[in-house]
């Protein structure tokens, strides 16, 4: 009875997600926008992977547990949409005009040859390894995250800051192939990806464009197909069956974050959160005994401590977890009111780029869009992301041979 009440539970959140996308979609006339994002990652997550794994291992928590889980997740979802509402006056008339920025193509010349030099000296260590990307990534889980994380940082810059330039320059394939080279080293399929949904949100928010509903089916279908083509090729010679299990194991941090919520543990009133904060900002070489076991890193020793020990990586609990070891039934009503602040900020990014069409704002939207360019697994990094879109916006106006011109909104 409770493995039907979980579906239930599971089916009607994923009919209000959808609705509520729909709703959203509608009202922006665009049914590609900042929520597109969240659609192909955390929907397939919640709501066709968790199912998969019901059937094939049964539940993984109490009918609590998935009820915290999913309730949060609509609620936080609808809160985001409810942000995305409200408006923040600052004083910028509705026909002041764009300003748009001339970009330069050689600041993307810089970002990638940053990247490149960043990743190949890993690329140089593990070259037995360069035919299946994959197993670099695998191996470079620990020791390696400033070059790993930065080089695909620099990689992203690169692109996006071609996003910015209309004419047509050989030299931007070129820049795009290299930056898209790079990303696809790394192993990572969320990478790879990202590359086509910040294009398709600077379309959106930067140049105006909508994705009608048709349209937006086939995009959200050819992403799904280049998703599960990313697998294949990531795990060479994998069958059906094998596949199927080893993408329904990406939602194992919901299952994760149901061992907490059914463990009734004394709560560790924010040492986790603090900690992740804390440490995650903290390069291994610049601080020797930076701890291991900071942040979800905690939860993963006492609840899988071979994979902890093992250093290899450890399993995710995602934000429920931490923050439901930190502030037990507090943590959902956290976890919806920040869902309400980070609405609020993406719609005032959003409205900045109607008047400002610069790198700035559009990192700051992507951040909000659940696509971040600095992201390094764990830590709220909007101060990295928005410095990081501060520095290139001053690099690309160095080089920029017309600084800021006005561009009159149709």
């Amino acid at each position: 009875m409770s493995k039907e009440t979980v579906f239930f539970i599971i089916g009607g959140s994923a009919l209000i997600y959808f609705v509520l996308y729909l709703l959203y979609s509608n009202i922006n006339k665009s049914y590609i926008n900042c929520l597109t994002p969240s659609l192909i990652y955390y929907f397939p997550i919640l709501f066709i992977l968790e199912p998969i794994n019901i059937a094939n291992n049964g539940l993984s928590g109490t009918v609590f547990a998935y009820s915290v889980i999913y309730c949060t997740a609509i609620f936080s979802f609808a809160a985001f949409i409810l942000g995305l509402q409200i408006n923040i006056k600052d004083g910028i008339s509705s026909n002041q005009g764009a300003r748009k920025i001339d970009y330069s193509i050689f600041p993307s010349f810089i970002f990638v040859l940053i990247a490149l030099l960043l990743y190949a000296p890993i690329l140089f260590e593990f070259k037995n390894y360069l035919l299946n990307p994959r197993l670099v990534y695998s191996a470079t889980r620990v020791g390696f995250g400033p070059s790993f994380f930065l080089s695909l940082v620099f990689s992203n810059l690169a692109i996006i800051s071609l996003f910015f330039i209309n004419k047509k320059y050989l030299s931007k394939l070129v820049i795009i192939s290299l930056s898209s080279l790079i990303i696809f080293m790394h192993g990572g399929k969320g990478p790879v990806v990202a590359i086509i949904l910040q294009f398709l949100i600077f379309n959106v928010y930067v140049n105006n464009y909508r994705y009608l509903f048709f349209k937006s089916l086939i995009i959200l279908f050819l992403l799904s197909f280049l998703i599960i083509t990313l697998f294949y090729i990531f795990y060479p010679g994998i069958d059906l069956s094998d596949l199927v299990f080893e993408i329904s194991n990406y939602s194992d941090f919901n299952r994760n974050a149901m061992l907490v919520i059914d463990d009734n543990k004394e709560i560790l009133l924010g040492q986790l959160t603090i900690g992740e904060q804390f440490w995650s900002r903290i390069p291994r070489f610049l601080f020797d005994d930076k701890p291991h076991d900071f942040g979800a890193f905690y939860l993963a020793k006492l609840y899988f401590p071979d994979a902890f020990y093992g250093m290899q990586g450890a399993p995710a609990f995602g934000v429920m977890g931490v923050l439901y070891a930190d502030f037990s039934f507090l943590a959902p009503f956290i976890i919806i009111i920040l869902s309400l602040i980070s609405g609020i900020l993406s719609k005032y990014f959003i409205n900045k780029l109607r008047f400002s069409k610069n790198i700035f704002l559009f990192i700051g939207l992507l951040f909000f869009s659940s696509v971040p360019l600095f992201s390094m697994g764990s830590g709220y990094l909007l101060p990295e992301n928005l410095l990081l879109g501060f520095v290139a916006l001053k690099i690309i106006n160095f080089f920029s041979p017309g600084d800021l011109c006005l561009k009159k909104i149709s």
